[in-house]
C-alpha cells in the first residue's frame, strides 16, 4: 500500500488501550471522510468483526465486548482510500 494513503501520526487517536467495552476512535484533525470500513482482526489476520459507518463527527464508538481477550488488530479505511492500522488488547 503506498505510504502516501496512511493518516499521519496525529490525525487519529485510538483509546483506552488495553480496552474492555468500547473503543474509541478520535478523528483528531477531521481526516476520516466519508464512508468509514473498519474491520476488527485476530492478531492472526482472521476477521472477527466488520462495520461501516458515516464519520458525523470527531468520534467514533467501536463496540468490542463481543470480542475474545488478546491482541487484536484495527483496520480503518475511508473512502479516498486512505487507511489506518493498528494494535490494541482487548481485556
Amino acid at each position: 500500500m503506498d505510504e502516501a494513503f496512511k493518516f499521519r501520526e496525529g490525525e487519529i487517536l485510538m483509546y483506552p488501550n488495553p480496552v474492555k467495552t468500547e473503543l474509541i476512535v478520535h478523528d483528531i484533525r477531521h481526516a476520516l471522510i466519508g464512508k468509514i470500513m473498519i474491520k476488527l482482526l485476530s492478531i492472526q489476520g482472521q476477521l472477527m468483526d466488520e462495520m461501516q459507518t458515516n464519520n458525523t463527527g470527531k468520534e467514533i464508538r467501536i463496540p468490542i465486548s463481543d470480542l475474545a481477550k488478546g491482541l487484536c488488530i484495527i483496520q480503518i479505511r475511508d473512502t479516498r482510500g486512505k487507511y489506518l492500522a493498528d494494535k490494541f488488547v482487548k481485556e
